[in-house]
């Protein structure tokens, strides 16, 4: 069986995709804005502290949170699976 790898730059596009999908691009810069300054997590560190990431959304945006998570778990498999039969 072939190891799949998902690197930092993979998983911080995802997020990116992900926010611009739910929020729209000027909004996402917003929230990298809170998250850096409420949670002290800066985007290019999410990839190393995704879950500290996922938790500081649940913190923002309370119940709201599980569609932002939704979306980016769904474009990891879809990447995970693109990476699997390559």
């Amino acid at each position: 069986m072939k190891e799949l790898k998902l690197i930092g730059a993979d998983l911080l596009e995802i997020v990116d995709e992900s926010l611009d999908e739910v929020f729209g691009r000027g909004r996402k810069r917003v929230i990298y804005y809170y998250l850096d300054r409420i949670f002290d997590i800066k985007r290019e560190e999410i990839p190393e502290n995704f879950g500290k990431f996922l938790r500081s959304l649940e913190e923002l945006f309370g119940g709201g949170a599980e569609i932002i998570k939704r979306v980016i778990m769904k474009k990891l498999d879809k990447k995970l699976l693109m990476e699997q039969t390559i």
